[in-house]
């Protein structure tokens, strides 16, 4: 068992700490998150995408379902024209791994 694993529930994740010493549990917890927000980062994954995923979610939990929906559609239009779509899309026709750069265009 690691000593810090990262589960997902839908757009939610959760840190455990598993049996971790007092005095090494604010170090291994910074560097657990430090290492899995690393993972959400180019050229590995779509930072612009995750970045967007997370403002939908903020602000669509604190507006109503029609200006939710209207910010979504907005976000996703931003996210069709990026550099990121094009790339994710040549790779996927191309049967290789993407290399996301994080630029909008």
């Amino acid at each position: 068992m690691a000593l810090v694993e990262f589960t997902t529930d839908g757009p939610v994740a959760v840190v455990t700490l598993n049996n971790a010493p007092a005095n090494c549990y604010s170090y291994a917890f910074r560097a657990a998150v430090i290492e899995h927000a690393k993972s959400l980062c180019p050229p590995r994954r779509a930072s612009l995408a995750v970045g967007l995923i997370k403002r939908a979610c903020q602000t669509g939990a604190e507006v109503g379902l029609e200006q939710g929906l209207a910010l979504e559609r907005e976000l996703q239009q931003r996210l069709f024209q990026s550099s990121d779509a094009r790339e994710g899309i040549a790779a996927f026709t191309e049967k290789r791994k993407p290399e996301f750069t994080g630029e909008s265009s």
